[in-house]
């Protein structure tokens, strides 16, 4: 890999001036981290799993169906693991312990995306959904403390709302990806050759649709479908490009409040090497660096948050993104059971733990430590 000079490294974290940025998600004082992610077993079944930094399985929690992401509340309580696209259930699960607190299912004519995020206050839960007879994106409004009832309804933005977060000033950011799909169908795109994909931005108190952006016309089979929140008010958004491009279309873009969303390039032969597919990204724990994979492609890619191409690893089928507690410090997930750590300032990559049967899933969540 390219690793990032330390030089370069340190002389970018003492601009910073902080150490942290993205912690919103808290474990009770004095409880080790915890990652979570969906996975499959050599059973063929699907799950839930917890584990520590170390790889040590802490619970595994059976799944109606094949999860994607999982959203944890603020307060560390619970976790929603969100069905996979086209699916219709997101589960409840208590952490730490992977007990089932219950099941949250979609409305007639609608499923889920795979993401969904609570607000700061663990109030509310929003979740993007299809609303496939009407042919149109929507955001779920979930009211937490009453049991997930389903309180509003907004319009997302555009089609195939994939993820989306929650910024500071109660905004949503939402990855609209364009692609019109109805589950009699599967996961075929029913509409390529009009989609148009948008980043979104949504006032989270009054569902309000205050800004979209696109990018330019000849890259509009760039499908924007992940996001993740850097610093000065910065989203990262990771793509992917519904045509064989050979390393022409965008996968990385970066919007900035004012400047609008700008793609991100790698080298042009990095970029032919991610085969028009990005998985995950994820922002560090200081909002300054950002890690991009492409389980398709066989790699991991890092920039900074100025857009700087900082160089690649090697990782087979990785996938799954989450910060560590230090600055420019990731653990990665594999498709072969693989987790692994790496540190852009030091060693480059090192595996945590390698197999036992699983087939980690996309995303990885981490619940850290409070104090």
């Amino acid at each position: 890999m390219g690793k990032l000079p330390r030089r370069q490294f340190l002389r970018g974290l003492l601009a910073m001036g902080a150490t942290g940025f993205l912690g919103k998600v808290s474990a009770r004082a004095g409880e080790p981290p915890l990652y979570l992610s969906a996975a499959d077993g050599a059973d063929g079944r699907h799950y839930l799993l917890a584990f520590t930094p170390d790889g040590e399985i802490v619970f595994k929690t059976s799944l109606p169906g094949r999860g994607h992401a999982i959203a944890m509340r603020p307060d560390g309580g619970e976790a929603l693991a969100v069905a996979r696209r086209p699916g219709e259930w997101m589960l409840r699960v208590e952490l730490r312990s992977g007990r089932i607190l219950g099941e949250v299912v979609a409305a007639v004519g609608r499923h889920f995306y795979g993401h969904g995020v609570f607000s700061p206050d663990g109030g509310h839960f929003f979740v993007p959904e299809n609303d496939y007879p009407g042919e149109r994106g929507r955001i779920g409004v979930y009211a937490v403390r009453e049991g997930y009832r389903k309180i509003a309804d907004w319009d997302s933005g555009g089609i195939g709302p994939h993820e989306l977060i929650y910024l500071p000033g109660d905004l949503l950011a939402v990855a609209n990806g364009g692609l019109l799909t109805h589950p009699d169908s599967g996961r075929d795109v029913l509409n390529l050759d009009t989609m148009r994909s948008n980043l979104a931005l949504i006032d989270g108190r009054s569902g309000q649709i205050l800004e979209r952006h696109e990018l330019a016309p000849q890259w509009r089979l760039s499908s924007i479908r992940h996001l993740t929140a850097l610093a000065d008010g910065a989203v990262a958004v990771a793509m992917q490009t519904q045509a064989d491009s050979r390393g022409h279309a965008p996968l990385v873009g970066l919007y900035r409040p004012g400047e609008g969303l700008q793609p991100l390039w790698a080298p042009q032969s990095v970029q032919r090497g991610l085969r028009d597919y990005c998985g995950s990204i994820c922002g560090d724990s200081s909002g300054r660096f950002l890690a991009v994979s492409s389980p398709r492609g066989g790699r991991v890619c890092f920039w900074s948050d100025a857009g700087d191409y900082l160089g690649e690893t090697a990782l087979a089928d990785g996938c799954g993104i989450a910060a560590s507690g230090d600055v420019g410090e990731f653990v990665l997930s594999d498709g072969l059971g693989g987790l692994s750590r790496f540190d852009l300032a030091g060693t480059g990559i090192g595996v945590i733990h390698r197999g036992q049967g699983w087939r980690w899933d996309n995303h990885l969540s981490r619940l850290a430590a409070a104090g």
